[in-house]
């Protein structure tokens, strides 16, 4: 056996931690990789190194068939056949053996032994209800034979539990004579290693079986490979008890990005969509919001007084065994009664918005010390109740939450139906004939309340019948027949439909989570609607996994992946949004900045914080939806990787306007600067240009200047380096490729204590900035807090400041101005704007004076409206071009000063019109219509010929010395933007403990600049 192809690097990679392991004994390997990354071919390749006997188990048969296909293409050399070198049978032994778990862990029949242990555990269950054991035993004979079918499922309940049972000798009491004899065959053939694929199926019963075999063969290599190991909710290696027994801990992870990087997995577009539940539903919510608004008007100052007196009384112990509880009290005391003084605990936790959780939590806390005070009242059941509808039980002494029918029901509302509609027309519009698309469900019937895979057929069969939707399941498969009824296919296979979607004969395949999940392969498909409540790691992987399997014939593929969610009107509403939430915590996703960020967030930046605006969100998905080619290079597909997770900073512009004023823009726009940004592409860029660059540059000072204090003071180490960069929406990501992950978190740690709402810092820095406004200078301030590594030393506070002030004032001596080059760039380009504004009248006027004397010509009105219009569109026609390619230099950086190449290129587009005019004149007037052409060209040429050769040394030096002299009056009388300045004297750092300062004046600050740590895969 030797493998024909090349394997893939990363695959390299797990096999020099598969030889490094072997070399120091370690006889457990267990790799961790995406479906679709080959564990099948290294899986392998580790077998054909070890050279022995192999006994490789899997879940299924179709794995059984897939890990004999690849050892018959990839691996067989010459004189070797498959026949002599696999079994799948447990009858026959060879070198490979292939078998299932369900082979290899069946149970004996219902000897005595078993149904002794099995009517011991259902009679130590229901023995209450007999007086004696006789009366049991009458009544299992009476069911055995009145209902046989509830007889045997209750043995098979009690059998499961038995299963769990660890006595000594009881595994093998269990086990079929059949198992029992196939261990002894397998030690006796020397089975030398045991490959368990598909490993999270490694539970309970089976991984006590497998762990019984490794020890009968007297613990030969095992090796686990898997792509969701069963953890959820957990730390990725706080792995199951009996799992982590038989593989050990984790050799080698490798995440999904690293597979798409390599080329082996298509890229994926995670996507959203925002639904309302529908009316009656919201009826429902709305109704249990108002009798909770009603219990809070009267009783919450009361709570929050309480829930005040206990987080004074408990905080330290709170922060120490629960601070997520000391987190829910805060938030309920912070908005339920702001005259309580909390800014001795509050965090940036506090000031979130409070969330049923806190109500609920802070409620109990409450309801709880007044059934101390007034044991033999029962005046808290309504409250109970209340509580119970919105989902809180309680429990001994407070509120727990459940899961109700309501949540359930925005979970699985029937509303998302028209999302998935306008899913279907957008990907049809985007891909026409090479849409393979599917939507995945966990119900069948069309009888239940959520919705379901019938209920979605039917509604789409009509208007998406050129896709030809089929629903399969296992109750069978569906499509829509002549006569455009739901017509049963008796013929045809998951195998069969698969292979239609595959040729696009069918391009909507609607299944449900049992057929469409593990183990189901389409590598064409490339549109997922997941409609599932799914949020177990195991689970959610494997239904994703389906989408971005590679195309052969189109190695360029990217999967939409969507998501519909349900939001309704008040706490309950939010139910839907928090699955979304949990779904992707452990799931990676590129953004708009091309970072491989883990979280909801990779969808859209600070995703909760943008709800509000949900119709904006649908809009911009819908529109990313169009973005394959884009996305994929995001992704960077064949690029160098590290492999590695570290941490970045998202860093969101809120309040800048109030720091850095509006600048006027062309085109008569003086609105919300970000609003006008996202209307149009050419303004989009000018924003990021302009406004954007300055608060970038602002950053990148400020950031500069605290990496030089904590270098300077040994906190940071001297080679340490960091990028900052900005997105789309205007945000900006601060990232760090630095060798030492834990310095690159403590960074962005300290940085965002700065840019972010002033709560536990110690110290504050207040930057006072004076704003130029139509003559009047006012003033307004910039307050930002120092992170508590700089705030614990008074040494370091002082180097900050003297930092600051040489990164973001320079070496000057009387106040200076932030970003002079900017603003000067700003002023330039409104300036040209306005004088291109007048220049196109001023030619169109030359032009027409110039053929004054064809007007009398003219036979008719027609023809004069005629000549108005085509020299008005010809002059014009210079001014757009002009202007549009100002804009492409902007965008491309270059100093829109240096406007020679725009004055020519205008200038031979004039002239190409000119020609076009020659032609489409009546021939009489031509020679009339020519004589002002020369001067306009003339006029041009000069124009640009002033920006080129010898005249651009002395151009650039003549607007440098005006620049310096007349830039106020410039900015004054022909830009009037507003100007702001930094006053270097007026730098103050304040000690926000200080008795004479009002802390929570500084808490209630919205910041200039929020901060949130992100995940990110580089």
């Amino acid at each position: 056996m030797r493998f024909q192809q090349e394997l893939y690097h990363y695959q390299d990679d797990i096999l020099a931690v598969f030889e490094s392991e072997k070399a120091r004994g370690d006889k457990k390997i267990h790799i961790v990789a995406p479906p679709g990354s080959g564990k099948t071919i290294v899986g392998l390749e580790m077998i054909t190194r070890l050279d022995t006997p192999t006994l490789i188990l899997v879940p299924n048969i179709t794995l059984q068939f897939q890990w004999k296909d690849k050892l018959e293409k990839l691996f067989l050399e010459s004189g070797e056949t498959i026949e002599s070198l696999v079994s799948t049978e447990i009858q026959s032994i060879r070198k490979i053996n292939i078998i299932t778990y369900q082979s290899l862990t069946t149970t004996g029949g219902e000897d005595d032994i078993i149904m002794v242990k099995i009517y011991d555990l259902w009679f130590g269950d229901f023995s209450g209800e007999f007086l004696e054991r006789k009366d049991f035993e009458e009544f299992i004979q009476n069911l055995k034979e009145s209902n046989s079918q509830e007889y045997s499922d209750t043995v098979g309940v009690y059998k499961k539990k038995l299963k769990l049972d660890t006595t000594e000798g009881m595994l093998e009491k269990l086990l079929s004579e059949k198992a029992k004899t196939y261990f002894l065959e397998l030690g006796v053939n020397n089975i030398g290693a045991i490959v368990v694929d598909e490993a999270h199926h490694l539970t309970a019963w089976w991984s006590r079986v497998v762990y019984h075999l490794w020890e009968i063969l007297e613990n030969p290599y095992i090796i686990g490979l898997t792509a969701t190991p069963p953890f959820d909710n957990v730390d990725f290696f706080d792995l199951d008890d009996s799992y982590a027994k038989l593989l050990g801990e984790v050799d080698y992870y490798i995440p999904t990005p690293a597979i798409i990087k390599s080329g082996r997995l298509a890229p994926y577009n995670d996507l959203v969509q925002f639904v309302e539940p529908g009316k009656d539903l919201q009826d429902i919510l709305d109704a249990k919001e108002k009798l909770l608004n009603v219990f809070l008007e009267t009783e919450r100052v009361s709570i929050a007084k309480h829930i005040f007196s206990i987080v004074e009384e408990e905080s330290e112990k709170l922060l120490k065994n629960n601070p997520e509880l000391l987190d829910s009290y805060l938030r309920f005391i912070y908005h339920s009664a702001p005259e309580l003084d909390i800014s001795e605990y509050i965090t940036e936790n506090t000031i979130e918005p409070i969330i049923l959780e806190d109500i609920a939590k802070s409620t109990g806390k409450w309801l709880m010390n007044k059934k101390i005070k007034d044991s033999k009242s029962d005046n808290q059941t309504p409250v109970k109740s209340l509580f119970f509808d919105l989902g809180y039980i309680w429990r001994g002494s407070n509120f727990f939450r459940f899961q109700t029918p309501i949540e359930k029901l925005l979970i699985y509302s029937k509303s998302k139906i028209e999302a998935v509609k306008i899913i279907l027309r957008k990907e049809r519009e985007n891909l026409g004939s090479e849409l393979r698309s599917t939507i995945i469900t966990d119900f069948l019937s069309a009888d239940s309340d959520y919705i379901n895979c019938q209920y979605i057929f039917e509604e789409l069969k009509t208007e998406f019948s050129d896709l030809n939707p089929y629903l399969i399941s296992g109750q069978g498969i569906w499509k829509i027949g002549a006569n455009g009824e739901t017509e049963l296919l008796l013929n045809e296979t998951t195998l069969s439909v698969t292979e239609k979607l595959m040729k696009g004969e069918i391009r909507l395949l609607i299944g449900t989570r049992g057929i469409l999940g593990e183990g189901w392969d389409c590598p064409k498909l490339n549109t997922l609607i997941d409609l599932t409540g799914i949020v177990a790691y195991m689970s959610v992987n494997q239904v994703r996994g389906r989408a971005i399997r590679l195309d052969r014939d189109n190695l360029h593929k990217t999967a939409n992946i969507y998501d519909i969610v349900c939001i309704g009107e008040g706490y309950q509403g939010m139910k839907d949004f928090t699955r979304l939430e949990n779904k992707h915590e452990k799931f990676y996703g590129v953004n708009d900045a091309g970072m491989v960020v883990k979280g909801v967030d990779h969808i859209y930046p600070n995703l909760r914080v943008h709800l509000c605006d949900r119709i904006k969100i649908n809009e911009n998905m819908l529109k990313r939806s169009s973005f394959r080619d884009a996305i994929y290079d995001l992704w960077g597909v064949g690029k160098e990787y590290a492999n590695k997770e570290t941490f970045g900073l998202h860093l969101e512009v809120r309040d800048a306007f109030r720091i850095f004023p509006l600048i006027p823009l062309p085109f008569g726009s003086m609105g919300n600067i970000r609003t006008m940004f996202q209307e149009t592409s050419v303004l989009k860029y000018m924003g990021q240009s302009y406004y954007f660059a300055i608060i970038e540059k602002f950053l990148s000072r400020f950031i500069q200047a605290i990496m030089q204090v904590l270098q300077e003071n040994k906190i940071l180490p001297a080679d340490f380096i960091y990028n900052l960069k900005r997105d789309e929406q205007g945000n900006f990501k601060l990232t760090s490729t630095y060798k030492d992950d834990l310095v690159s978190k403590a960074f962005m740690l300290h940085i965002s204590q700065i840019f972010s709402p002033i709560t536990k810092q110690k110290y504050v820095l207040e930057v006072p900035m004076r704003q130029l406004e139509n003559d009047t200078w006012s003033d307004n301030i910039l307050t930002v807090g120092l992170p508590d590594v700089l705030s614990k030393n008074k040494k370091y506070r002082e180097t900050l400041e003297t930092s600051l002030l040489k990164f973001l004032f320079g070496n000057t001596e009387d106040e200076m101005k932030i970003q002079i080059e900017l603003n000067n760039k700003n002023q330039q380009y409104n300036f040209l704007i306005k004088m291109s504004n007048i220049l196109w009248i001023i030619v169109w006027f030359i032009f027409i004076s110039m053929n004054i004397s064809t007007f009398n010509a003219f036979e008719n009105g027609t023809r004069l409206l005629f000549y108005f219009i085509f020299s008005g569109g010809l002059i014009y026609s210079f001014y757009l071009f002009f202007k549009l390619n100002i804009l492409i230099n902007i965008r491309s950086g270059k100093d829109i000063t240096i406007i020679g190449g725009e004055i020519r290129l205008a200038s031979t587009i004039i002239c190409i019109l000119i020609v076009v005019g020659y032609f489409i004149l009546p021939m009489p007037y031509i020679n009339n219509y020519l004589e002002g052409i020369p001067l306009i060209v003339l006029l041009l040429l000069v124009l640009g010929l002033l920006q080129t050769g010898i005249f651009i040394g002395v151009r650039v030096y003549i607007q440098g010395y005006i620049r310096k002299i007349f830039s106020p009056i410039w900015m004054k009388y022909f830009i009037q933007t507003d100007i702001f300045y930094l006053k270097k004297q007026s730098l103050d750092i304040i000690y926000l403990n200080d008795p004479e300062i009002d802390k929570r004046a500084y808490i209630s600050k919205t910041p200039f600049i929020i901060s949130k740590i992100e995940k990110l895969w580089i």
